[in-house]
């Protein structure tokens, strides 16, 4: 019995996947980006713990310590260089 439910439940599961697929790939036929990001943004939400996603944010400054430690190999100008370079780009 636990046997016929676990293939059960596997194939259930195999099923929703491809529902999935099935549903982007019409929406990208339809060139519907609205529809996919729900998609995708439903299979991301799956059995995630919300409260658990907050706390991972990083606060504002945080975030900026964060990207220049990672970046700071990346590109070929020093920190300073690529924040006076800011005043020219356009948001």
């Amino acid at each position: 019995m636990r046997k016929r439910f676990r293939e059960s439940e596997k194939q259930w599961e195999n099923e929703w996947w491809e529902r999935k697929i099935d549903e982007c790939n019409a929406a990208e036929q339809k060139y519907d980006c609205k529809k996919i990001y729900k998609i995708l943004r439903d299979i991301g939400g799956r059995d995630v713990n919300k409260e658990v996603m907050r706390e991972e944010f990083f606060k504002p400054n945080e975030y900026k310590a964060h990207f220049e430690k990672v970046s700071k190999d990346r590109f070929e100008g020093t920190v300073e260089e690529i924040d006076e370079l800011k005043q020219y780009s356009q948001d």
